[in-house]
């Protein structure tokens, strides 16, 4: 379960030329500690195929609880469209997002386009984003980053 992002005009392209990259829902994460739950660490959080010794039920740095975390950002909601992205604490116990970069080439070039008020990513549904806002997102959001750079994303 994800998102994918692409250039602007690139929408349905899937080189790595234009596909930026993958949001995806990563598990509960502790960003007072900058820890996931994931007793596996976070090298194996979206692979299922491996073997997993699971989740934890506090924070294995502070042993913080998940109290309250209904109410918080849920990472789940936001893949499958039921919640908007930009209403996450940036403290606290809460989901959290991984996002894998296709090349980090991508995320130099956003850097550089910081300043511009044209769109210049677009998501799989067609929303778009200055680069500015897509790279806001993915520091709010995606505590958790990859680089994986493979054609045919789906």
């Amino acid at each position: 379960m994800g998102t994918n992002f692409y250039w602007s005009g690139h929408q349905h392209e899937e080189s790595i030329q234009y596909h930026i990259g993958k949001r995806s829902a990563a598990g509960r994460y502790c960003y007072d500690c900058g820890s996931t739950f994931n007793c596996d660490g976070t090298q194996l959080i979206h692979n299922s195929k491996e073997k997993r010794l699971g989740w934890s039920k506090v924070c294995p740095c502070c042993g913080k609880g998940p109290e309250g975390e209904d109410t918080k950002y849920n990472p789940i909601m936001v893949e499958l469209g039921f919640e908007k992205t930009g209403e996450k604490p940036t403290e606290g116990i809460a989901g959290a997002s991984s996002f894998t970069w296709t090349m980090m080439k991508h995320l130099w070039d956003l850097e550089k386009m910081i300043a511009d008020d044209q769109p210049a990513v677009v998501d799989e549904y067609g929303r778009e984003y200055t680069a500015k806002e897509f790279l806001d997102m993915i520091k709010r959001e995606c505590p958790i980053q990859f680089q994986l750079p493979v054609d045919g994303w789906s």
